[in-house]
């Protein structure tokens, strides 16, 4: 598995025949702190999240999650994640 927040790691991962999860709101294509995401007006929040989501989808991505926090909730949603 490649867990990335970047375009490049995520072809990295599926080139190596890996599952994917891009990362958005804590990552490198958004470029803000937690705290500039939060002040950004709802619509420019959703907008620049939708945008991240689908670069990294359309460089591959298996999964797209906003953090790393919600690792363990796509883990579940992969086919080979053990039935809870």
């Amino acid at each position: 598995m490649k867990v990335d927040d970047t375009e490049v790691g995520i072809a990295e991962g599926r080139a190596a025949g890996v599952w994917t999860v891009g990362v958005v709101r804590s990552g490198n294509i958004m470029g803000l702190s937690e705290t500039d995401v939060a002040a950004l007006s709802v619509t420019e929040r959703e907008s620049r999240l939708d945008a991240a989501g689908a670069a990294l989808s359309a460089a591959g991505a298996h999964i797209v999650i906003d953090t790393v926090a919600d690792l363990p909730s796509a883990l579940e949603a992969l086919p080979f994640a053990p039935a809870s």
